[in-house]
């Protein structure tokens, strides 16, 4: 028994020295921990500023562009022919005065294509002068002649057209031979053309031209403007 309150008091004294370590041990992590957060600098709280947001700028709008485009007309080119071989000075007139009332640009042209030597007996003062002349001409044995019945030449008598002179100077010399006072005329032939500018092609004037009902056929030739 005496043992056993020796274990106890034994016992007491081991905690009371425990107990007294253990809380100085405390008391010094304490102490360290408040030395360290006294050196630490005293930290202050600041206000928050709000977040400044920048605003995305704006994307372009993308407008639809409406572009005019000229209107083209359509471009018309025309063609260009000559309507030649036409025989009569009152045909080409004739054939003009159509193609213009149909309001076609039309010109009318005339071309030299020979000159003729032209052998006559001078008009006589009246018709029934010339008659008489014809009679006397066949009596002195000249059978080649024809009296002109109208136009300006009305009452001249033909007595013969040549191509060369020389031989027209040659017959001169024999109707003079005979007391005949025939005169030589420079005569020149022509035959006429008519420009047309149009829209058409060949065959389209061909068949506008069959609408004039001429007295012949003609040469048609596309021809630059």
């Amino acid at each position: 028994m005496k043992r056993f309150c020796l274990m106890l008091v034994f016992v007491n004294v081991v905690y009371f020295f425990w107990g007294l370590n253990s809380q100085q041990s405390e008391i010094s992590e304490a102490d360290k921990f408040l030395a360290e957060v006294a050196g630490l600098q005293q930290l202050s709280l600041r206000e928050v500023e709000e977040p400044v947001f920048v605003a995305k700028p704006e994307e372009p709008v993308a407008h639809e562009v409406v572009v005019s485009l000229p209107v083209v007309e359509e471009l018309v080119i025309d063609s260009c022919f000559l309507i030649n071989g036409i025989a009569s000075q009152k045909e080409a007139a004739r054939l003009l005065s159509a193609m213009q009332a149909q309001q076609l640009a039309a010109s009318l042209s005339r071309l030299l294509v020979a000159e003729e030597f032209w052998l006559v007996l001078p008009v006589a003062d009246s018709w029934q002068q010339s008659l008489q002349d014809v009679k006397d001409l066949k009596t002195k044995g000249v059978s080649d002649l024809w009296l002109v019945p109208s136009g300006v030449d009305k009452g001249v008598i033909s007595l013969g057209l040549f191509a060369e002179e020389s031989r027209a100077e040659r017959r001169l010399k024999q109707l003079q031979g005979k007391n005949i006072k025939a005169v030589m005329r420079l005569k020149q032939r022509f035959v006429y053309a008519i420009s047309l500018k149009s829209e058409a092609d060949l065959a389209s004037v061909r068949s506008l031209l069959s609408e004039f009902r001429l007295g012949k056929a003609n040469i048609i030739n596309k021809i630059s403007c």
